[in-house]
């Protein structure tokens, strides 16, 4: 994976009419090394309360790469760091990067992603473009993500295996159809999705507020045979 650009996003609340001097410290953890290294220091002035972003410079692309990267920010005045630089739930600082996978170097496992012709319940990998379907104008970051989507068949003598189906329930409830020992367990079986995770948004509000937030379930991990 090759990040192309990264920027952290912190949220800053200030008295009115006051300009706030921070400064932020790039620390990276060194091969085979066990404490933080400090490459690179940002100084910056913030004269409003809201979101701010500051964008990253090589060595904390590199490091955010790695998974190595910690960023401190900090206040340089007699407030309250906690005050000014709030991280609670809706506010909770994040960086935000723009990545491309190497193709070379990526890995497709049997049975997770779709393949050339395959038929069987697959996750399908598909990139939803945020200025594609006009949600570019309230949605700041990201630019668009991953959603992905089940498809496939799902025959019975492979939906009852566990390592395909959505949870052993239904492995057993598939093998009992196949061996006809149930008349009455109901229909076939549906590709669906078996783990998702969440998306960070950052978006403008109907009162023109910036806001963070994660939604649920809106990335498609895995899927599997109900």
């Amino acid at each position: 994976m090759e990040v192309r650009q990264a920027r952290l996003m912190f949220f800053v609340q200030l008295p009115s009419n006051t300009t706030q001097t921070m400064n932020m410290r790039v620390l990276v953890l060194r091969p085979y090394a066990t404490n933080l290294t400090l490459t690179s220091q940002y100084p910056l002035q913030v004269d409003a309360s809201g979101w701010h972003q500051l964008l990253l410079g090589p060595e904390a692309q590199f490091a955010c790469r790695q998974g190595h990267l910690t960023l401190e920010l900090v206040t340089e005045s007699q407030m309250a760091h906690s005050s000014v630089i709030l991280d609670g739930f809706s506010h909770r600082p994040f960086v935000a990067a723009r990545v491309r996978a190497g193709g070379k170097h990526r890995v497709r496992r049997r049975g997770i992603n779709c393949q050339g012709g395959s038929k069987m319940c697959c996750r399908q990998e598909f990139f939803v473009d945020f200025r594609e379907i006009g949600w570019h104008d309230w949605i700041i970051q990201p630019e668009g993500y991953a959603m992905n989507f089940c498809t496939g068949q799902c025959p019975l003598h492979v939906a009852g295996m566990p390592g395909i189906s959505a949870s052993f329930h239904t492995a057993v409830l598939n093998l009992l159809k196949v061996n006809a020992a149930a008349g009455s367990t109901g229909g076939g079986s549906c590709c669906v999705p078996t783990v998702r995770r969440p998306l960070s948004l950052l978006y403008y509000d109907r009162d023109s507020n910036i806001v963070k937030t994660d939604i649920p379930d809106m990335v498609v991990e895995a899927c599997g045979c109900s």
